[in-house]
């Protein structure tokens, strides 16, 4: 039991550190850019080149989320830490046992970037675009 508990709070604070990684400063035109590019290359597939999730390919067992309203449903504030953390499969969500995503923190890293920084920069950059796709 004392095992258990201790890998438990283990794995809390590995999981915390790597979500405090992702929340690098990386704001302006080529940030988002960059967040443009994976979002076409790993995203639009099923949420849609507009990020509304209508579009979605067939056999998914329930439509991708609107992205463009994540701001609206979290009180007006954009949840950078959720967005990104779901993105890189580091956040321990339930809805995640069955989760159609993949988890790109494991799709986009380098296998020579043994700090993860650079996936981290990848994901925190696609964050920042989703934040752009929000309605107003």
């Amino acid at each position: 039991m004392r095992a258990a508990i201790l890998i438990s709070v283990l794995f809390a604070f590995i999981l915390g550190a790597g979500l405090a990684a992702v929340k690098k400063d990386v704001t302006g035109a080529p940030a988002l850019a960059t967040g443009k590019q994976l979002f076409v290359a790993h995203c639009a597939s099923c949420h849609g080149s507009d990020g509304k999730g209508q579009h979605a390919p067939a056999g998914l067992r329930s439509a991708p989320p609107d992205l463009t309203t994540l701001t609206l449903r979290n009180n007006g504030a954009f949840p950078f830490a959720r967005v990104s953390g779901t993105i890189s499969g580091d956040l321990s969500r339930p809805e995640f046992v069955n989760r159609q995503m993949p988890c790109f923190g494991l799709i986009l890293h380098d296998a020579d970037d043994l700090n993860r920084d650079e996936s981290h920069t990848k994901i925190a950059s696609l964050t920042e675009y989703i934040r752009s796709l929000q309605v107003k």
